[in-house]
């Protein structure tokens, strides 16, 4: 898959994050602008910082859930070019794990 340079980051529509299984929500979650909903939260990306010498975003994620209120988490995502050069890959890195982001699959 290859992503276009100039959308990243500016834009995310039409991308979701692959949660690799079903559980609460479905297996892809998919990020509006720069929003992501999953079980009982509703989380933003927020204050963009580009990294250097690297093809990725680090954000403040800011989370509001339906019963215990706000909670902050920091949230990279990271564009990959093998060193081949054949295709790309986005990953999704937090301080729970890495995850693929995908084009989100037609219904």
């Amino acid at each position: 898959m290859s992503w276009s340079a100039v959308a990243f980051p500016d834009s995310l529509d039409g991308l979701c994050l692959d949660n690799v299984e079903e559980g609460c929500m479905p297996r892809f979650l998919p990020l509006k602008g720069h929003k992501v909903s999953y079980c009982e939260a509703s989380c933003d990306l927020i204050n963009p910082a580009k990294t250097r010498g690297m093809d990725g975003v680090l954000y403040d994620l800011s989370c509001s859930t339906d019963d215990s209120g706000e909670y902050p988490d920091r949230v990279m995502l990271l564009k990959q070019k093998p060193k081949d050069g054949k295709g790309s890959s986005m990953s999704w890195i937090d301080s729970a794990g890495t995850f693929e982001i995908v084009r989100c699959p037609e219904r």
